[in-house]
């Protein structure tokens, strides 16, 4: 149908958009230079825009069930509006915390929320491929918007960036709210029908109650919980970990090549959901993360580009394949019907995960005075996320 294709159109070009939640980085030099504002002061900036990307997330869920996905995206484009206008106007960081952390990474949570929702239910068949499409979107955001952002403020300073941010970012959704839509009683019957997968998927709609007493639903937790620590671990210090290896050219392009992987894995480990199973194409994101932990170690250890640069590859194609996976998995295990809160939910692992690799990375950096020791405590951590994905579906 050429409605669900533009609709997914519509989804990938929002949450290319709201991306940019990942491309904090390009505002810390900036922001550090002018107000003299400490390493942890600014980090901490980009863990309350997660926590509350998470919170909007479930916001959004409840609201999306009362009121029609143009007001929930509408709430978005007013968040976005007034989160990075007052970024722009910030003279302490307790401001910054709540323009950008609180205010924009509500306005992110409540559109990613309403657009995965939304979209979603145009492509029951293909959980997986929709999901991993629109996600691609959301993952190659920080990599796009933030070169964008990263040239403006050269040009015109991070103010004006913030200004201007401001308003592309919540005209781009206030439009956004007219095109997307939900399918209508008549086109649901022209779709096709959700199809069960290879590992036994349930077929019923759970509400996010019942999800809460499913064992299931706690394993799908602590596997993206696990990955998803082990992932930032790497990812939050990558510039740092090339520099440890003495491989100055990576220092610079190391986080560009690991969100290019990360982007691509989510639309192929979303295609392989739908034609393996949530329970194969876990395993086999597993199986990246232990194939990248090792060739970071020795690439560390024998200071070699030529071991670094697969690992953080293979890291970014294992990390993007945690959030396509879970979507998709929410969808197929608990239904359509209570899917935005659901997977909102399930997205609480962003919280947990957020806090513990980066700090987890920056104690044994400390410790040790080199990032070695990292890999094999991280590859260890990584046998429970195996463990959970095996027992997942007796679960």
């Amino acid at each position: 149908m050429r409605d669900r294709r533009l609709q997914l159109g519509y989804g990938v070009v929002l949450l290319l958009f709201l991306g940019l939640i990942y491309g904090w980085s390009v505002f810390v030099t900036p922001l550090e230079q002018e107000f003299s504002w400490a390493r942890t002061q600014t980090s901490l900036v980009f863990t309350i825009s997660i926590s509350f990307f998470c919170l909007g997330g479930i916001a959004g869920g409840f609201i999306l069930r009362r009121q029609a996905s143009r007001f929930v995206l509408r709430l978005s484009a007013l968040c976005m509006l007034a989160g990075f206008f007052l970024a722009s106007r910030v003279q302490s960081i307790f401001l910054l915390y709540i323009a950008y952390g609180v205010i924009c990474g509500t306005g992110v949570g409540l559109g990613y929320n309403c657009v995965l929702g939304t979209i979603g239910k145009w492509y029951p068949e293909k959980p997986g491929f929709c999901s991993g499409m629109l996600l691609l979107g959301f993952g190659s955001g920080a990599l796009l918007f933030g070169a964008g952002a990263a040239a403006l403020i050269g040009a015109f300073g991070w103010r004006i960036t913030f200004v201007l941010f401001s308003i592309l970012f919540s005209a781009v959704l206030f439009i956004g709210a007219q095109l997307v839509r939900p399918p209508l009683e008549s086109e649901l019957q022209m779709l096709p029908k959700r199809r069960s997968l290879l590992d036994g998927a349930e077929e019923a709609d759970y509400s996010p109650k019942e999800i809460l007493k499913r064992p299931s639903f706690w394993l799908l937790l602590f596997w993206a919980t696990v990955l998803g620590a082990v992932g930032l671990a790497v990812i939050g210090h990558a510039a740092p970990i090339a520099l440890d290896a003495g491989a100055l050219a990576l220092v610079s392009t190391a986080p560009g090549i690991i969100s290019i992987c990360n982007g691509l894995s989510r639309l192929l480990f979303g295609s392989a959901f739908d034609k393996f199973g949530k329970r194969k194409t876990m395993l086999v994101d597993c199986a990246l993360f232990f194939l990248a932990l090792p060739l970071l170690y020795f690439g560390v250890l024998q200071k070699s580009s030529l071991l670094l640069v697969p690992g953080f590859m293979l890291l970014g194609l294992g990390f993007g394949g945690v959030p396509s996976l879970i979507a998709a998995s929410v969808n197929s295990m608990y239904g359509a019907h209570h899917y935005p809160i659901n997977l909102s939910m399930a997205n609480l692992h962003l919280i947990f995960a957020a806090a513990a690799g980066p700090t987890l990375a920056g104690s044994i950096h400390l410790t040790y005075s080199s990032y070695s020791p990292l890999f094999p405590i991280l590859l260890a951590l990584s046998i429970p996320a195996v463990i959970a994905a095996l027992m997942l579906k007796k679960a």
